[in-house]
Formats: C-alpha cells, sequence, structure tokens
C-alpha cells in the first residue's frame, strides 16, 4: 500500500438536557437512552444516562460532531431534539425538552 493514513482522535464531548413529562413534571430519577443521529451514516451511537430529581441527565464521553438526538425515558417518554453541534472537549446543553408517550402520533418536543 503507497497510501498513507492518518487519524486525527478528537477530544470527547458531553450533553446535558433537562427532560419534562407532560403535565410539567421532571422526569426525576429516570433511566434515559440517548440516541445519536448522524445526518449522513443514520443511527450511530446510544448512551445510556439516569437524570437527577429535576429531570437532568448528563451524558459523557460521547463523540464530538454535529448530531440530531432522540431521547427515551424509561417510562416510556420520548423526544427527538433537532441538530446540534458537539465540540470537541466541549459540552452542549439541549436545553429543557417535553417528552410524549412514545405510543403517541408526537413523539416530543423541545420546550420554548
Amino acid at each position: 500500500v503507497a497510501d498513507t493514513m492518518v487519524i486525527v482522535m478528537a477530544a470527547a464531548s458531553a450533553v446535558t438536557v433537562q427532560i419534562y413529562l407532560p403535565g410539567g413534571r421532571p422526569a426525576a430519577d429516570e433511566q434515559v437512552g440517548l440516541m445519536f443521529y448522524h445526518p449522513v451514516e443514520g443511527p450511530w451511537w446510544p448512551a445510556p444516562g439516569r437524570t437527577d430529581a429535576q429531570g437532568v441527565a448528563r451524558f459523557a464521553p460521547v463523540p464530538p460532531g454535529k448530531f440530531m438526538f432522540r431521547l427515551k425515558t424509561e417510562s416510556g417518554f420520548g423526544v427527538e431534539i433537532p441538530e446540534r453541534m458537539l465540540p470537541p472537549g466541549g459540552e452542549a446543553q439541549l436545553g429543557t425538552v417535553v417528552a410524549m408517550p412514545l405510543d403517541s402520533s408526537k413523539i416530543g418536543r423541545a420546550a420554548q
């Protein structure tokens, strides 16, 4: 092989999000799954986490890059979050989201 491959490692990122359930209460002390969706490659990176008493979950270490996200709580609620950039070695705040029942026609939305 005549070509040389160069591999560049990027520092990991972190993601923080606050999850509310319908009715306005936080998704407190729940297992939460976060799935990353790459714009070209599709589903790419699952990350497990747990919310605190205020419904805040932090996922780290996760890969940097530009992704769409899907959250799913153990109580059966979910939300999709539009594409965001995760900086190498940084932390992205996904804000406050309202999750909806997964069997609903609405999967959830970012809170205003």
